[in-house]
């Protein structure tokens, strides 16, 4: 097999991630449980697909200009994403982060060159999101990315995550039968669930919500499971079923995943696989049900000491 060819940035290497079967976790009387390996993106997570894709876009409009300033909130993901892409850019970007988010996360950030504004851990990214509105307004010349508004967020799952998934699933040999993944933005529930509705009518999506510790729930959806569709043609996109998991049983989860399947990932990934497997008991083991590694384990061992 040969080597594949060398490329010109790292930003070249986002996307294309591999597609595994979950071969020890899951039961073989029931549907085939496959997962979309994202935390092999450059760093870490499927948020490296939409950080690009919103900086090409706001470049394309002409609303970033060369060695602009990029204002975004984030908790974590996004942050590590976009402080890749803007240090490869040469633009400056200003993160608003809840004091909530894990050391590794920031440090991860400011590794990349990017400045962190601390906002207070109780209003979560809803402070955040203000926090970092104000400071757009005090910026002449900056760019909001505001993937929780953006369109480009779901289009661009959509176009790469949503197709790569779909040309995997045909080359596996097993029906689609169902796709579960968490809600947090919604853009890649809502991107994967379009290119999958569109090339497999028939595939059941699962939306999934992680209640956290705190009480709160990890979406920044309004309690249904429509997810408006004012970005695509036709109806909005509409989950048949919305499975709540305990942040608890996820983080249990992502320690079998480690040491019974070698996938290192995060509480995200935990809560989707077992959704998963809540879902495959319903299907035939000729059937398969997909779904993510959104992101890499390693930025949580602060927040989960058992991970250790």
């Amino acid at each position: 097999m040969s080597a594949p060819a060398a490329q010109n940035s790292i930003l070249d290497l986002v996307g294309l991630t591999p597609l595994v079967r979950l071969a020890a976790i899951a039961p073989p009387e029931h549907a085939a449980i496959f997962v979309k390996l994202e935390h092999l993106n450059p760093t870490g997570s499927h948020k490296d697909r939409i950080a690009a894709a919103m900086l090409d876009q706001a470049e394309f409009e002409g609303v970033l200009a060369p060695g602009a300033t990029v204002i975004e909130a984030t908790c974590g993901n996004l942050g590590v994403a976009l402080a890749l892409a803007c240090a490869m850019r040469g633009y400056r970007l200003i993160l608003t982060v809840p004091k909530s988010v894990s050391p590794e996360f920031l440090s991860l950030i400011e590794a990349y060159g990017a400045r962190i504004e601390l906002t207070p851990a109780e209003l979560g990214i809803s402070g955040a999101v203000a926090r970092a509105k104000e400071l757009l307004l005090a910026s002449p010349g900056a760019y909001l990315p505001a993937q929780y508004e953006n369109p480009v967020n779901p289009i661009a799952h959509q176009q790469t995550t949503g197709a790569e998934l779909v040309r995997a699933i045909e080359l596996s040999g097993k029906t689609a039968s169902a796709f579960a993944m968490t809600v947090g933005s919604g853009g890649t529930f809502r991107g994967v669930g379009h290119a999958l509705r569109e090339a497999f009518p028939g595939i059941q999506l699962v939306a999934v919500e992680m209640r956290l510790a705190a009480g709160t729930m990890s979406s920044m959806r309004t309690g249904d499971a429509t997810f408006p569709s004012r970005i695509f043609a036709g109806s909005p996109l509409i989950a048949n079923q919305v499975i709540e998991i305990e942040e608890p049983a996820a983080r249990e989860m992502t320690r079998r995943l480690a040491r019974e399947e070698g996938l290192l990932v995060g509480p995200s990934t935990g809560a989707n696989v077992l959704a998963a497997l809540q879902v495959a008991s319903q299907f035939d083991p000729d059937q398969g049900v997909y779904t993510l590694c959104c992101d890499t384990g390693e930025r949580y061992f602060t927040v989960d000491e058992s991970l250790k």
